[in-house]
């Protein structure tokens, strides 16, 4: 498209043509947009930007051509009309909150866009462009004295938890100063019903409040006792992000670790242990016990992996990883020691006949297909490789 600049006196029918009739909607957009910047005076182009932000069939070109009417065209009569009427009626929520972003960014001043704001913040049927009328009115009437409980409205009532965590972002960050904003974040953490809303208001406090001493203590309390997975996940991570020299947070995870009911838990625990302590003592004895003996599959399967990634010359961690691949009760976990000694122990004299062994007698067909994958990746010259694949798949 650059190269019509070149076209002389041909340039500004061509551009109109391809913003209205190419069949491709980035070259619509982009004529669009030279149209609105390079011929802003023609009077064919004003019309032009009309019609494709109501009538063009992508969205994009539509959002772009609410964009550039909002921006270089502000004081026609009839441009706040249609970014109205683009906000509230366009089929498409991307084209919705680029209205709503462009109306509220310059027509901030007049009266009637706070409260028109708020509307579509109650009533879009689209999380994503409640969240975005959330978000602007948040920082362009920080200073209005309803702005702050009407956002901790949204950040309760709205049914989306999209939505709420918009709210609860904006609400701390902006509202850092205002010393109802931590025990209001706590109340988040423990009231709120969706557990994505209740972390994102623990990071929220953790991240702004770290220098305040009850921060810590709340945050060690939460991973051990919050009665949901995943507030004691979110609690975990921050200690062991923003206080790993605490002498307390190596000790909290070891026991998450061994003792939280909840897999998830001690998932996550176990990942912080190995990728923040590796040196500690006793982070591979227990990356060692959970891969054998954790109840559920899916720790087994961490430890696994941080076993085979960060200790691969410890000398136990090959016999344990053969002994997994073929006697772990869970597929999932035979799976990864596959995996695992496909990929890091090719040269070992060991690897290939065990690799065989499960592609051919593995009683799941889930872990002789793996079996089977990892030999194609690196041995699928072996004389008795094709054997191998037709044996694997006429096993019932």
């Amino acid at each position: 498209m650059s190269q019509l600049y070149w076209h002389g006196g041909d340039t500004l029918p061509i551009l109109k043509d391809r913003a209205s009739s190419d069949p491709d909607n980035n070259v619509r957009s982009t004529a669009v947009q030279m149209l609105a910047r390079g011929w802003k005076d023609d009077p064919g182009t004003l019309p032009m930007l009309k019609d494709r932000a109501i009538s063009d069939s992508d969205n994009n070109v539509r959002s772009t051509a609410v964009q550039e009417l909002a921006r270089g065209w502000k004081n026609d009569p009839d441009t706040l009309p249609m970014l109205k009427n683009c906000a509230r009626s366009d089929a498409d929520s991307n084209v919705r909150s680029t209205a709503i972003r462009e109306l509220a960014s310059g027509w901030k001043n007049d009266p009637d866009t706070l409260p028109w704001l708020k509307g579509r913040a109650r009533s879009d049927t689209d999380n994503n462009v409640r969240s975005t009328a959330v978000q602007v009115l948040a920082r362009g009437w920080k200073d209005d004295p309803d702005t702050l409980p009407w956002l901790k409205d949204r950040a309760r009532s709205d049914e989306s938890s999209f939505v709420r965590i918009a709210a609860v972002q904006v609400l701390a960050r902006g509202w850092k100063g205002d010393s109802d904003t931590p025990p209001w974040l706590k109340d988040r953490i423990c009231s709120d019903k969706d557990n994505t809303v209740r972390s994102t208001a623990l990071h929220e406090l953790a991240h702004g409040w770290k220098d305040v001493p009850a921060t810590l203590l709340w945050l060690k309390d939460r991973a051990r006792s919050d009665e949901n997975s995943a507030v004691r996940i979110a609690a975990m991570q921050e200690l062991a992000l923003g206080w790993k020299d605490d002498p307390d947070t190596l000790s909290l995870l070891k026991d998450r670790v061994r003792t939280d009911e909840n897999h998830e838990v001690r998932r996550a625990a176990l990942r912080e242990l190995a990728l923040g302590w590796k040196d500690d003592p006793d982070t591979l004895p227990l990356l060692k016990n959970k891969a054998l003996a954790d109840e559920h599959y899916a720790v087994r399967c961490t430890a696994v992996g941080h076993l085979a990634r960060g200790w691969k010359d410890d000398p136990d961690t090959l016999p344990l990883l053969k002994d997994l691949a073929r006697s772990d009760t869970d597929q999932g976990v035979r799976i990864a020691a596959v995996q695992a000694l496909g990929r890091g122990w090719k040269d070992d004299p060991d690897t290939l006949p065990l690799l065989k062994e499960r592609a051919r007698s593995d009683t799941n067909l889930y872990v002789r297909y793996w079996a089977v994958q990892e030999l194609a990746r690196d041995w699928k010259d072996d004389p008795e490789f094709i054997a191998i694949v037709t044996e694997a798949h006429t096993i019932q």
